[in-house]
């Protein structure tokens, strides 16, 4: 990790928290309130080999089997880099001031949701304030026996 032994509290904090709140806006499988979705806050479990949080340029980057859990979906991949905004003197729910700008999952990427649907690609990515996920890489989505698959498959 790059100079962040002092702020490895508030990294793990930001990951956690970043990324609960991002992967529930990654479930487009299934329709929900609006409301819902961007108020809903739930644990995460995030696994991965190594965690490097880059401070100058706002990103955290999961590296080497990363895996993502909660209680609706379960979202695998070898690489997932989150490029977040710092808002001086604004603080969210966690006491934090930041906000997402994207997130990039990339290898061999697996998104599955508990009640059923998943979605694989080679990359996705997740544009926040679009509320939009942009599969790419022989991507395909499937929810029951229903299926779609391309080059590019946009989800909002």
């Amino acid at each position: 990790m790059k100079g962040c032994s002092s702020n490895l509290p508030k990294l793990l904090l930001i990951s956690v928290w970043v990324v609960a709140t991002v992967l529930i806006s990654l479930t487009p499988m299934e329709p929900m309130a609006e409301e819902t979705r961007k108020g809903q806050e739930q644990p995460i479990v995030i696994k991965a080999k190594s965690l490097e949080l880059d401070e100058a340029h706002n990103i955290i980057t999961f590296k080497g089997s990363v895996t993502a859990e909660s209680k609706d979906f379960i979202i695998k991949c070898r690489e997932m880099v989150i490029y977040y905004v710092s808002h001086k003197g604004e603080k969210d729910k966690a006491g934090l001031g930041t906000k997402i700008d994207k997130i990039i999952a990339k290898g061999s990427v697996h998104i599955q949701r508990q009640q059923g649907g998943v979605a694989t690609s080679e990359e996705a990515v997740y544009f926040w304030t679009e509320d939009k996920l942009v599969l790419t890489g022989n991507p395909k989505v499937n929810q029951g026996q229903d299926f779609v698959k391309g080059h590019k498959i946009t989800l909002y």
